[in-house]
């Protein structure tokens, strides 16, 4: 059994998430230690992480220096500049796409429901859904391993589900692209990702959402 990592180690610069993400952290968390009245003014303050505990070897809390509460990792987000958010995505996990989404809401939005879909995950690199809304960087390690694993069989694959879903008006042109992957060509699932990714940096149509991409 893989032994649960903490985000945010003790030292750790962090910042609690905004108003409305505690609201809603309050509303649907309906288990231990429940975000309470008392610590929802000090949304958006800065502190150290002062401890980290295991909720029975699980949930990952927390307590900051010079705020009161238990906190939990979703109502934290790194404190400090961008470039003090690092988010680090093992590559050795991945196999599949599914894969992929369950390293995203390990590292960047542990405790956060989200879409597990390219748009979903387009959302979460625009900040301010557990990741810092002044940017960040995702470490890609093992880069090369999951370049190999989400090549052309998983991109058949997520094309040939992709075909089964869509709008009538976009068969044709999934079709083509379902057509392409059976050959070895144009883009794969690996690709996709990158893609994504580097939209939201240097260069990119949403530059302005600083997210670095370090390939390891």
């Amino acid at each position: 059994m893989t032994a649960q990592q903490e985000q945010f180690p003790v030292g750790t610069r962090v910042r609690v998430q905004s108003a409305a993400a505690l609201a809603r952290f309050r509303e649907t968390w309906t288990f231990h230690h429940p975000l309470v009245p008392e610590m929802l003014p000090f949304a958006g303050r800065e502190a150290l992480v002062e401890s980290v505990g295991f909720y029975h070897g699980g949930d990952v809390l927390y307590t900051l220096s010079g705020i009161p509460g238990t906190w939990h990792e979703a109502c934290l987000q790194f404190g400090g500049t961008a470039a003090d958010a690092v988010y680090e995505l093992d590559g050795s996990q991945m196999s599949t796409l599914a894969d992929f989404y369950a390293e995203v809401s390990r590292v960047l939005i542990p405790g956060s429901d989200w879409g597990k879909n390219l748009d979903a995950f387009n959302d979460i690199l625009r900040g301010g859904f557990g990741t810092p809304e002044g940017g960040f960087t995702i470490r890609w390690r093992s880069h090369e391993v999951s370049a190999l694993r989400l090549a052309y069989p998983e991109t058949v694959r997520q094309l040939e589900f992709r075909l089964q879903r869509c709008h009538p008006s976009n068969r044709a042109s999934v079709s083509a692209d379902l057509e392409r992957a059976r050959r070895g060509e144009g883009p794969t699932v690996f690709d996709w990702l990158v893609e994504i990714i580097r939209k939201h940096g240097p260069g990119g149509e949403e530059a302005s959402d600083s997210v670095l991409l370090e390939l390891k």
